[in-house]
Protein backbone atom coordinates (compact mmCIF):
# COMPACT_ATOMS: atom_id res chain seq x y z
CA UNK A 1 0.00 0.00 0.00
CA UNK A 2 2.95 2.47 1.16
CA UNK A 3 4.03 2.28 -2.37
CA UNK A 4 0.73 2.91 -4.36
CA UNK A 5 0.28 5.77 -1.64
CA UNK A 6 3.93 7.67 -2.56
CA UNK A 7 2.96 7.04 -6.19
CA UNK A 8 -0.19 8.52 -6.28
CA UNK A 9 1.14 11.56 -3.93
CA UNK A 10 4.28 11.80 -5.70
CA UNK A 11 6.33 11.86 -2.73
CA UNK A 12 6.76 9.83 0.12
CA UNK A 13 6.83 13.01 2.52
CA UNK A 14 3.42 13.72 0.97
CA UNK A 15 1.91 9.94 1.71
CA UNK A 16 3.38 10.17 4.81
CA UNK A 17 1.04 12.67 5.50
CA UNK A 18 -1.79 11.53 4.35
CA UNK A 19 -1.76 8.24 6.48
CA UNK A 20 -1.30 10.57 9.38
CA UNK A 21 -4.98 11.95 8.07
CA UNK A 22 -6.19 8.25 7.74
CA UNK A 23 -5.27 6.97 11.51
CA UNK A 24 -6.77 10.05 12.88
CA UNK A 25 -3.44 11.34 13.52
CA UNK A 26 -4.08 14.79 11.88
CA UNK A 27 -7.37 16.44 11.08
CA UNK A 28 -6.29 19.01 8.10
CA UNK A 29 -3.42 18.15 5.54
CA UNK A 30 -2.12 20.88 3.14
CA UNK A 31 -0.14 19.65 0.29
CA UNK A 32 0.55 21.57 -3.45
CA UNK A 33 -0.08 19.72 -6.43
CA UNK A 34 -0.35 21.15 -10.16
CA UNK A 35 -4.08 20.17 -11.51
CA UNK A 36 -3.15 17.65 -13.87
CA UNK A 37 -1.74 15.81 -10.87
CA UNK A 38 -5.08 15.97 -9.16
CA UNK A 39 -7.02 13.54 -10.75
CA UNK A 40 -5.65 10.21 -9.14
CA UNK A 41 -5.55 12.02 -5.88
CA UNK A 42 -9.37 12.73 -6.16
CA UNK A 43 -9.98 9.09 -7.18
CA UNK A 44 -8.15 7.96 -3.96
CA UNK A 45 -9.65 10.79 -1.66
CA UNK A 46 -12.96 9.79 -2.63
CA UNK A 47 -12.69 6.14 -1.86
CA UNK A 48 -11.21 7.11 1.10
CA UNK A 49 -13.84 9.50 2.74
CA UNK A 50 -11.36 11.97 2.40
CA UNK A 51 -12.79 15.84 1.62
CA UNK A 52 -10.62 18.44 -0.49
CA UNK A 53 -10.91 21.63 -0.97
CA UNK A 54 -8.70 23.58 -3.50
CA UNK A 55 -7.08 27.18 -3.01
CA UNK A 56 -8.60 30.60 -4.57
CA UNK A 57 -4.89 30.97 -5.70
CA UNK A 58 -1.82 29.28 -7.07
CA UNK A 59 1.66 29.13 -5.37
CA UNK A 60 4.91 29.95 -7.19
CA UNK A 61 7.80 28.52 -5.41
CA UNK A 62 10.83 30.24 -5.06
CA UNK A 63 13.13 27.37 -6.22
CA UNK A 64 10.76 25.50 -8.41
CA UNK A 65 13.16 25.26 -11.21
CA UNK A 66 15.97 23.75 -8.70
CA UNK A 67 14.15 21.21 -7.49
CA UNK A 68 15.09 22.73 -4.09
CA UNK A 69 12.30 22.54 -1.37
CA UNK A 70 11.20 26.01 -0.38
CA UNK A 71 8.90 27.63 1.70
CA UNK A 72 9.10 30.95 0.11
CA UNK A 73 6.72 31.97 -2.11
CA UNK A 74 4.27 33.78 -3.98
CA UNK A 75 0.82 33.70 -4.46
CA UNK A 76 -0.55 33.98 -8.33
CA UNK A 77 -4.48 34.71 -9.05
CA UNK A 78 -6.39 31.77 -11.34
CA UNK A 79 -6.64 33.61 -13.98
CA UNK A 80 -2.23 33.77 -14.12
CA UNK A 81 -0.90 31.59 -17.58
CA UNK A 82 2.07 30.76 -15.75
CA UNK A 83 1.77 27.25 -14.82
CA UNK A 84 1.92 26.82 -10.64
CA UNK A 85 0.31 24.27 -8.55
CA UNK A 86 -2.66 24.95 -6.32
CA UNK A 87 -2.84 23.76 -2.37
CA UNK A 88 -5.22 21.26 -1.84
CA UNK A 89 -6.53 20.84 1.77
CA UNK A 90 -7.43 17.22 2.94
CA UNK A 91 -9.61 15.82 5.90
CA UNK A 92 -11.57 13.72 7.05
CA UNK A 93 -14.53 16.54 8.19
CA UNK A 94 -15.87 18.69 5.00
CA UNK A 95 -16.38 21.97 7.30
CA UNK A 96 -12.00 21.50 8.36
CA UNK A 97 -11.16 21.08 4.70
CA UNK A 98 -13.14 24.25 3.67
CA UNK A 99 -11.73 26.34 7.35
CA UNK A 100 -8.32 25.39 6.27
CA UNK A 101 -8.38 26.84 2.86
CA UNK A 102 -10.33 30.08 4.67
CA UNK A 103 -7.65 30.64 7.41
CA UNK A 104 -4.95 30.73 4.80
CA UNK A 105 -6.74 32.56 2.57
CA UNK A 106 -7.42 35.15 4.96
CA UNK A 107 -3.93 34.65 6.51
CA UNK A 108 -5.18 33.87 9.73
CA UNK A 109 -1.82 31.68 10.68
CA UNK A 110 -2.73 30.99 14.09
CA UNK A 111 -5.85 29.30 13.00
CA UNK A 112 -4.40 27.57 10.57
CA UNK A 113 -1.95 26.33 12.02
CA UNK A 114 -4.55 24.76 14.92
CA UNK A 115 -6.15 22.65 12.32
CA UNK A 116 -2.60 21.10 10.65
CA UNK A 117 -2.08 20.45 14.05
CA UNK A 118 1.21 22.36 14.59
CA UNK A 119 1.64 23.14 18.52
CA UNK A 120 1.09 26.21 20.04
CA UNK A 121 4.53 26.97 20.65
CA UNK A 122 5.74 26.70 17.20
CA UNK A 123 2.39 28.64 15.58
CA UNK A 124 3.69 31.64 17.60
CA UNK A 125 7.14 31.06 17.34
CA UNK A 126 6.35 30.88 13.18
CA UNK A 127 4.30 34.22 13.44
CA UNK A 128 7.26 36.06 14.95
CA UNK A 129 9.68 34.94 12.91
CA UNK A 130 8.54 34.32 9.04
CA UNK A 131 8.83 36.98 6.48
CA UNK A 132 9.65 37.40 2.69
CA UNK A 133 13.62 37.95 4.26
CA UNK A 134 13.32 34.89 6.77
CA UNK A 135 10.71 32.79 4.73
CA UNK A 136 12.60 28.99 6.23
CA UNK A 137 13.17 29.86 9.52
CA UNK A 138 14.80 26.62 10.08
CA UNK A 139 16.56 26.18 13.91
CA UNK A 140 20.13 25.01 12.90
CA UNK A 141 21.58 21.84 14.86
CA UNK A 142 18.29 20.82 16.00
CA UNK A 143 17.29 17.41 17.62
CA UNK A 144 17.61 14.94 14.99
CA UNK A 145 13.34 14.21 14.74
CA UNK A 146 12.99 17.96 13.87
CA UNK A 147 15.55 17.96 11.25
CA UNK A 148 13.99 20.29 8.17
CA UNK A 149 17.77 19.94 6.42
CA UNK A 150 16.69 16.45 4.22
CA UNK A 151 12.98 17.75 2.76
CA UNK A 152 14.99 17.94 -0.54
CA UNK A 153 15.83 14.74 -0.28
CA UNK A 154 11.83 13.19 0.59
CA UNK A 155 13.26 12.69 4.28
CA UNK A 156 11.17 14.75 6.73
CA UNK A 157 8.90 14.08 10.21
CA UNK A 158 7.29 17.42 11.35
CA UNK A 159 5.79 19.66 8.65
CA UNK A 160 5.99 22.91 10.91
CA UNK A 161 8.70 24.52 12.09
CA UNK A 162 9.59 23.91 15.40
CA UNK A 163 9.77 26.94 18.22
CA UNK A 164 13.39 25.72 19.50
CA UNK A 165 15.95 22.93 18.65
CA UNK A 166 14.34 20.48 21.14
CA UNK A 167 10.80 21.76 21.28
CA UNK A 168 9.53 18.62 23.39
CA UNK A 169 5.67 18.88 21.47
CA UNK A 170 7.35 18.78 17.98
CA UNK A 171 9.20 15.71 18.78
CA UNK A 172 6.43 13.97 20.53
CA UNK A 173 4.08 14.60 17.11
CA UNK A 174 7.71 13.06 15.20
CA UNK A 175 7.68 10.54 17.14
CA UNK A 176 4.15 9.52 16.43
CA UNK A 177 4.42 9.59 13.00
CA UNK A 178 6.86 6.80 13.12
CA UNK A 179 4.37 4.55 14.62
CA UNK A 180 1.50 5.51 12.27
CA UNK A 181 4.62 4.85 9.42
CA UNK A 182 5.76 1.51 10.39
CA UNK A 183 2.34 0.42 10.52
CA UNK A 184 2.57 0.43 6.39
CA UNK A 185 6.46 0.38 5.94
CA UNK A 186 9.52 -0.34 7.79
CA UNK A 187 11.42 0.05 5.03
CA UNK A 188 10.36 4.17 4.84
CA UNK A 189 11.20 4.02 8.69
CA UNK A 190 14.95 2.96 8.30
CA UNK A 191 15.10 5.03 5.10
CA UNK A 192 13.88 7.93 7.16
CA UNK A 193 15.89 7.27 10.02
CA UNK A 194 19.35 6.66 7.85
CA UNK A 195 18.68 10.20 6.34
CA UNK A 196 17.80 12.07 9.61
CA UNK A 197 20.75 10.06 11.56
CA UNK A 198 18.02 9.01 13.95
CA UNK A 199 19.72 6.27 16.33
Amino acid sequence: MYQKLAKIFKTKTKADEILLLLDDQKEVVRQAFYEEEFPKIEDFCKKNNIFVSKSKFKILFSDEESGMYSNKGITIQEKDKRHAPYFYYFSKSEEKSYLANYYELIGNIEEFGKLLGYPSCCIKYFVNNFSSRNPDPEIKDCHPLLNLSKREQDAVLISHFPCNKECEKSVKLAKEKIIVISKYSLERVNELKTKLGIK
